[in-house]
């Protein structure tokens, strides 16, 4: 069941950060971009993640998971659809800009949360099935763009006030993934780990009671009668004189200090001896990353400018035009770094006219 729940959840962090590099062709000519727009659309939603990176641990920690879950998943949804009925790219980089800052905390959150229902023998075949659900979710994110963006939809709402285009229908589609796990994260319970660590080990107790008889169908008495009070056990182990070693102090809840608690963990890992190897790990993690996201958000626009430049090739008039205006082009193959700078100069030329007009 909660596999089944993170299908969605894991599709919803998917489509937030990756639906704009399907967009972007499609509204280039609605919203007047260029390919500097393009890139700061692309850009805002990491933006948003990056702000509020730090911010959801302390929150989880502090108000549990599934709250958390719930609340991120709903109000990324709210934005998504607030950036469909978006008319201009300001609109749309601010909301854009806010699903990043709230979908950051479900994103992480959800790892944690199922790692803390399975036990050491299962918890890694979890992880394993949850990147399975990301490759599926990159793999429907094109088939639902190649569905529904070439239709020549376009409502006209309002007088002329609100105008929906196809890729404005694709955005507000992509934000039902969002709904549906918000709605079905309200149904599962909080985690009893973090409810051990919060002193409440009677709703633990009860949560392991229900996941027991479901799991077992019913047919056995769960054989657990009291759970370890973790509160208690880690104000036993907190030395009374002497220096702290700075292991025991990394072991306390992080609620228990609060923001600055939070903040002070967070100053161990920029320290001797763990300094050398976050270094090394946040290298690997940002080229990985770069590396991905490079050609995951630009192949969209870069197979439109490859396809526009081919069937615009076929098209220049004989007396050379054309490409007088938007650069010179060859008649055989051109590389892609030709390709690119036509689709600059002609951006540059169509973007006067929009002026002019």
């Amino acid at each position: 069941m909660l596999l089944l729940v993170a299908m969605p959840c894991c599709m919803t962090t998917v489509f937030e950060t990756t639906t704009m590099s399907y967009v972007l062709p499609s509204a280039e000519c609605d919203l007047n971009l260029s390919l500097a727009d393009k890139g700061m659309l692309n850009a805002i939603t990491y933006t948003g993640m990056i702000t509020s990176a730090f911010l959801w641990g302390f929150l989880s920690d502090t108000y549990g998971r599934k709250r958390l879950l719930v609340v991120g998943f709903l109000l990324d949804s709210t934005f998504n659809v607030l950036c469909a009925l978006s008319q201009n790219m300001v609109a749309i980089m601010v909301f854009k800009f806010m699903g990043g800052f709230v979908i950051c905390g479900p994103f992480a959150v959800l790892m944690a949360y199922l790692s803390e229902f399975h036990s050491l023998q299962h918890r890694s075949r979890v992880m394993i099935v949850l990147g399975v659900f990301y490759s599926a979710a990159n793999m429907l994110l094109p088939a639902l763009a190649w569905l529904i963006i070439p239709q020549s939809w376009n409502l006209v709402l309002g007088n002329g006030v609100l105008e929906l285009h196809s890729w404005q229908i694709f955005l507000a589609v992509s934000c039902l993934p969002g709904l549906l796990s918000g709605i079905s994260v309200m149904f599962l319970p909080e985690s009893p780990k973090f409810l051990m660590s919060k002193g409440q080990n009677d709703r633990a107790m009860a949560i392991f009671r229900r996941l027991y008889a479901i799991n077992t169908r019913g047919r056995q008495e769960f054989p657990i009668r009291e759970l370890v009070d973790e509160v208690r056990q880690a104000a036993d182990s907190e030395p009374t004189s002497g220096k702290q070693p700075s292991s025991t102090k990394a072991t306390q809840p992080v609620a228990s200090g609060g923001l600055g608690e939070g903040f002070r963990q967070l100053g161990i890992m920029f320290r001797k001896p763990h300094l050398k190897n976050a270094c090394l790990v946040y290298g690997i993690q940002f080229g990985i990353l770069l590396g991905l996201n490079t050609f995951r958000l630009w192949v969209p626009q870069l197979f439109t400018i490859i396809e526009e430049f081919e069937h615009e090739q076929h098209l220049l008039p004989a007396d050379g035009t054309m490409a007088a205006s938007y650069g010179s082009i060859r008649a055989g193959q051109a590389t892609l770094c030709e390709m690119l700078a036509y689709k600059v100069n002609k951006t540059v030329q169509l973007q006067q006219q929009w002026v002019e007009v």
